[in-house]
């Protein structure tokens, strides 16, 4: 789906850029490599709307990677198999960047 130019500025906006996961800067210009992509926090596979509330920035890789998975989904791909403990924290949880509890949920 095509999002106007004014939604993209205000999705960019919440972070100037940074991908809400992994905290890259990415560009808010066309097609390079380090473009900024407008995730879908909820993914719209499992509900999730194109209101400005449910977008976020987003680097090309952590997109590609999060696809349409919720986010306890996605990041136990992150942990590390002998202690259980994730191998990181998202940079929306480090800097306290609003994200709806619902986006973590995963049906089985």
């Amino acid at each position: 789906s095509t999002m106007n130019s004014k939604t993209k500025k205000e999705v960019w906006n919440k972070t100037k850029g940074r991908c809400y996961y992994c905290g890259k800067q990415t560009s808010p210009f066309g097609n390079s490599k380090d473009s900024f992509c407008v995730d879908h926090e909820i993914p719209q596979t499992r509900g999730g709307t194109d209101e400005i509330k449910n977008l976020v920035p987003a680097c090309f890789s952590c997109n590609l990677s999060k696809s349409s998975k919720g986010l306890f989904n996605w990041a136990s791909e992150f942990v590390d198999q002998e202690t259980g403990e994730r191998k990181g924290f998202f940079y929306f949880e480090l800097m306290q960047l609003p994200f709806p509890d619902t986006a973590w949920d995963d049906p089985l």
